[in-house]
């Protein structure tokens, strides 16, 4: 849709400046004349390519095929662009999709290891009041061990163990 507008634009501006065309073999020291209707357009020179010398300049005027032709090839490059920029785009999905699944397994994996970790400290609390009580359990004999030798040795110097 846009292609066609353009192209509207452009006629209507090639329209307007037909004012400014001089015809082949005009020099540019004489001035601007008016175009004769007798001359085809694709003859026609404008105003900002003549040269400033003596010489006639024969160059062709721009024609309408030239326009579309580059519409088309702006087109074209703007589809290309478009396709390239949607397989980037799915590409990226795709690496996003590949990532979140990574982060989903190592949310996983966290957990885990988490729970673990939970039941490892449990599991080590436990031990060490079990230690410590086998600890005390200790003690309490040998001070009950301690307490008998001296109870039952009379010797003047105590015997101690600790």
């Amino acid at each position: 849709m846009k292609t066609v507008e353009l192209a509207k634009h452009l006629r209507k501006q090639v329209s307007l400046n037909q004012a400014r065309y001089i015809e082949p073999g005009h020099f540019a020291s004489e001035g601007p004349r008016p175009l004769r209707e007798s001359i085809p357009p694709h003859w026609l020179i404008h105003n900002s390519t003549r040269r400033k010398t003596k010489t006639a300049s024969y160059h062709m005027a721009p024609t309408m095929a030239a326009p579309e032709e580059e519409l088309r090839k702006r087109n074209q490059e703007l589809e290309k662009e478009l396709k390239e920029s949607r397989e980037r785009e799915e590409h990226m999905r795709k690496e996003l999709r590949k990532v979140w699944e990574r982060l989903r397994v190592a949310e996983e994996a966290e957990e885990r290891l988490c729970s673990q970790l939970g039941e490892l400290e449990a599991e080590s609390v436990n031990q060490a009041r079990a230690y410590n009580s086998h600890i005390l359990t200790l003690m309490d004999q040998l001070s009950k061990g301690n307490n008998l030798l001296i109870n039952n040795h009379p010797s003047p110097a105590p015997i101690s163990i600790l």
